[in-house]
């Protein structure tokens, strides 16, 4: 059956009450209505232009002056429904208009602003959300991607709701005045204005055994850490919550029904609940994205380190030679060192480190082996580990494989450096450096030959470039003191 409008403005003093619901009605259900052809739409359309007031407005009774009510339902709501049609059809075809939308349109919408698109009293965030779903279905985002000022009210308008949701959606903000939930709906609101971004650090990750399933169809943004969490494992899949840590994971922008379906694997709300985190990319960049939070205890389940799915990230703290970051390279990539003459085959996993920083280590480095190394004889680094002190030293985050590899090569032997010693964490993840306990023939800074004196300065004054030279020279010499 063709659909067909007659729009008459009632008396507020005698309205034809059957007249008037059938109108407000038949207005809302345009809204869904699935036209049958061009030219019914055009009729309706122009129905619609030939109904407003002067001011603009849509008013289906002659008078404000009615109940706060009825004046929502007869008069605002029925503007914010025609204006979302006329919008509509603005996008759809413009002739309609006959050359004047920008007039009918800018008239039409700035009476939209004069409630912010609220309801009635305790009913205001029921019907804003209801008159912000007229607009959704008619392509608001569209609309105000094209025509930003055709009312610029309108618009600014429209960019308060959409800051004022995502706020409600990062606070978790979803109650109205009698503690209704308008959860979904809000969220619903949240997802039209904003690209659906997910931060996902388990099975769904890259290589994982979720990954294609739920994210063929995802565009991948890149990968973020989440802070302030921490990361567990609970057997076949991991969680996290709230915590002092990091989780490494990515970044995917996907659709609504992808969404849905990652809901139902994590089981949103008993198993995960889906919250709304801010996360840092590797770019320095941050973005706002949904992340599965556990929802459960996890006393009893041990806390994964580093990235999941990988092998874990340890901190190698050096503080002689390997102070100097090419140093470090033989020793994980493997080759012939130019300082000291000598090939090392480097680790089995030749990946780099993924970050290096300086770190003071609490005890005091001497210098002892003379005549027993591969430096022209030199006398090389050690730390007294039997009393408190003070040395200057390099961080560098590796695989833990990578550390035993390395501490192959530097010697572990009881003449060299048997023992892995333990450091305070770095960002809540171990640390280590290679050590004797016993504390051997110590010798003087004159022992250190002049190959391995050059590599302790060029890699304190990487590490440390606002020490001055003197300031290094001094340290070192006072090593050969200790």
């Amino acid at each position: 059956m063709k659909k067909t409008m007659n729009l008459v403005r009632q008396n507020h003093k005698k309205p034809n009450s059957e007249k008037l619901h059938t109108m407000r009605k038949d207005l809302e259900e345009l809204i869904d209505y699935e036209f049958q052809s061009q030219q019914e739409w055009d009729d309706v359309i122009r129905e619609i232009i030939r109904f407003q007031n002067e001011d603009g407005s849509f008013n289906l009774l002659d008078s404000y002056h009615i109940e706060s009510d009825c004046r929502v339902f007869y008069c605002h709501e029925p503007t914010y429904i025609c204006s979302a049609l006329l919008i509509k059809a603005l996008l759809k075809d413009k002739e309609v208009f006959c050359g004047k939308e920008e007039i009918i349109l800018s008239k039409a919408l700035y009476m939209c602003c004069a409630r912010g698109l609220k309801g009635h009293g305790y009913d205001g965030m029921s019907g804003q959300l209801k008159a912000i779903s007229y607009f959704m279905k008619c392509n608001i985002k569209e609309f105000l991607s094209q025509y930003p000022d055709i009312c610029i009210e309108f618009s600014d308008m429209f960019q308060q709701i959409k800051e004022l949701y995502a706020r409600y959606v990062k606070e978790e903000s979803y109650y109205g005045a009698w503690g209704e939930s308008y959860k979904d709906k809000i969220i619903e609101v949240y997802h039209y204005f904003y690209p659906t971004v997910v931060f996902v650090y388990g099975t769904l990750m890259k290589g994982q055994s979720n990954h294609h399933r739920y994210l063929a169809n995802s565009s991948y943004i890149g990968d973020a850490t989440l802070s302030s969490y921490d990361i567990y494992d609970l057997g076949h899949y991991p969680g996290i919550v709230e915590g002092e840590g990091r989780v490494y994971g990515e970044l995917y922008e996907i659709n609504s029904d992808d969404l849905k379906q990652m809901d139902i694997l994590e089981d949103e709300g008993d198993l995960y609940l889906r919250k709304l985190v801010q996360v840092s990319l590797d770019n320095g960049e941050c973005r706002d994205a949904w992340g599965y939070i556990y929802h459960h205890s996890i006393d009893g389940h041990p806390q994964i380190f580093g990235r999941y799915g990988q092998e874990e990230m340890v901190w190698y703290v050096a503080y002689g030679s390997n102070l100097l970051e090419e140093r470090l390279r033989y020793y994980m990539e493997g080759g012939y060192c130019i300082y000291n003459d000598r090939n090392y085959r480097g680790c089995n996993d030749k990946t780099l480190f993924v970050e290096t920083r300086p770190i003071m280590i609490p005890y005091d480095m001497y210098y002892a082996n003379y005549d027993k190394g591969s430096w022209e004889h030199s006398a090389v680094s050690f730390l007294d580990v039997s009393h408190s002190g003070c040395a200057y030293g390099r961080a560098y985050k590796i695989k833990k494989s990578q550390l035993n590899d390395i501490h192959v090569q530097e010697g572990r032997s009881s003449n060299w450096y048997p023992s892995m010693m333990q450091l305070e964490d770095i960002d809540g993840i171990s640390a280590y450096t290679f050590v004797n306990h016993q504390v051997k023939q110590k010798e003087p800074f004159s022992r250190v030959s002049s190959k391995y004196g050059y590599v302790l300065l060029k890699g304190m004054k990487e590490t440390y470039p606002g020490l001055s030279d003197d300031e290094i020279f001094t340290y070192l010499n006072q090593c050969g003191n200790k």
